[in-house]
């Protein structure tokens, strides 16, 4: 009787066991207290392939059955029992999603395709002029001159336009924890080129002057005869050349992350430099049947004969380099594979300006050449080297939409703005206030001067910026 209640209490117990088994699992686990693990958001895989996706452990068949009955088979699924799941291929850095252009998960590289323009470049004063009615024998005492009412400006007074400059972007990345990155970037511009050229006919048409206000005689209409018929005949040639490039290197640290988004602040120092030149060549030949009557003034001396001529040079170039510490901001959000970005960062620094002026006169009769340091605008007074140091502030925004081509290449085209604060152009370090005892084709060369020795050195500021589009491949590993 004793061993029967057993055996009943034994069945009891293990029916009761199996349906435990087979009954529905609780809706809901109980979360494990204190956990430090978070539950990681979804990640949006939809642009691979269903396989892709997500995998399904394969499990064995669970038997179960009642004691003394015939065993069952029970796949998971069935009679209440959960399917698991393995976790998707992973993108998780540091427990989050990554979303768009993030950078943290990976090293990466970028390089850009640049066609950016810039500010047009300042030509300075007049620095070649003509006669409204190309008649200067009825008033040569001012024809041409700043203060004559029939003078017209052939070169200077305006900017020179450059086309657009093609370039080349550098950038790598290295993200070294879960929220930060080192990052390192370059860029070139090619070295754009503007000439401008006007000249005389061989018969000396149509009048050209070079002109100045001479501070020794204070003399609004004083300069140099380049043609001037059957006197002279000549030319000039004003021409201009620009080249940007910059490099600066960042910490970033990832502020906000989550399946769609990314905010980053960046910190790190930036340079940019800008040099450019602008260089005046003139010339200026004797023709009969008057010209060798006049001839053309010469380092205190005259040219004369037939064919003699008279060759300028003159060069003011300058170089802006800027040095900063910036802070910016990144943001980026992304829709499947297509993504938008854009960053903003602003720079403060100083920008080491330099001015270098220089000029010389060549005087040819027959097979004799002598040359003399001094030109017309570039003489002794403010020739040389000239630096200062200038404070200044560089913001720089840069925006994208990028396309998501495979998990690691990304393809992507955007626009870029900077501006500096302050820089030297050389057009705006030209002075027409001159003493004219410098200039190697004055009659007064080299005499005591009676008035003010000017131009002085020169320094003059203004404003930068270049903008324009990039396009990009962006290789993740």
């Amino acid at each position: 009787m004793r061993h029967g209640s057993m055996e009943a209490i034994a069945l009891v117990l293990i029916c009761a066991g199996a349906n435990f088994a087979l009954a529905a699992p609780p809706s809901s686990l109980p979360s494990a207290p204190n956990s430090s693990v978070s539950r990681r958001p979804a990640v949006d895989r939809s642009y691979l392939p269903a396989s892709a996706n997500s995998s399904t452990v394969e499990a064995s068949p669970l038997v179960v059955g009642t004691p003394g009955g015939p065993p069952v088979a029970v796949m998971p699924g069935e009679a209440g029992l959960p399917v698991v799941h393995d976790m998707p291929p992973s993108t998780w850095d540091g427990g989050e999603a990554i979303a768009g252009p993030d950078h943290r998960s990976c090293s990466y590289v970028s390089i850009e395709y640049l066609l950016w323009w810039i500010k047009s470049a300042p030509l300075g004063p007049p620095l070649l002029t003509g006669d409204r009615n190309n008649d200067p024998f009825s008033h040569i005492d001012t024809a041409g001159g700043l203060g004559d009412p029939n003078t017209v400006v052939l070169l200077g007074d305006s900017r020179s336009s450059y086309d657009a400059f093609s370039g080349v972007r550098l950038t790598g990345g290295w993200a070294f924890s879960e929220c930060w990155a080192l990052e390192l970037s370059a860029f070139l511009l090619q070295q754009r080129s503007k000439s401008i050229t006007v000249g005389s006919d061989s018969q000396g048409n149509p009048f050209l002057f070079r002109p100045i206000f001479n501070t020794n005689t204070n003399n609004p209409n004083s300069g140099e005869f380049v043609a001037a018929q059957d006197n002279f005949a000549g030319t000039t040639t004003v021409s201009t050349t620009s080249q940007l490039w910059g490099m600066e290197a960042n910490l970033a640290n990832n502020w906000l992350r989550a399946s769609n988004y990314t905010v980053d602040a960046l910190v790190g120092l930036t340079y940019l430099q800008l040099e450019e030149n602008l260089r005046i060549f003139g010339s200026s030949t004797i023709i009969p049947p008057f010209g060798p009557v006049f001839g053309i003034p010469f380092n205190g001396g005259f040219l004369t004969g037939v064919g003699d001529s008279v060759l300028t040079a003159e060069r003011f170039a300058t170089r802006n380099q800027f040095y900063g510490f910036q802070a910016g901001i990144r943001g980026s959000a992304c829709w499947g594979r297509l993504d938008v970005a854009s960053t903003f960062k602003l720079a403060l620094g100083a920008t080491h300006e330099s001015i270098d002026i220089l000029g010389n006169t060549t005087g040819v009769s027959g097979a004799s050449r002598t040359t003399v340091a001094g030109g017309i605008l570039a003489v002794a007074s403010n020739s040389g080297h000239f630096t200062r140091s200038e404070f200044a502030v560089l913001p720089q925004l840069n925006l994208q939409i990028g396309f998501l081509i495979t998990s690691s290449i990304r393809a992507y085209v955007g626009y870029d703005l900077i501006y500096l604060s302050s820089v030297v152009r050389p057009g705006d370090q030209i002075n027409l206030r001159v003493n004219d005892t410098q200039i190697p084709q004055s009659p007064n060369f080299g005499t005591p001067p009676s008035g003010p020795i000017s131009p002085p050195p020169p320094f003059k500021s203004a404003d930068f910026w270049a903008q324009g589009f990039d396009f990009g491949i962006e290789l993740r590993f």
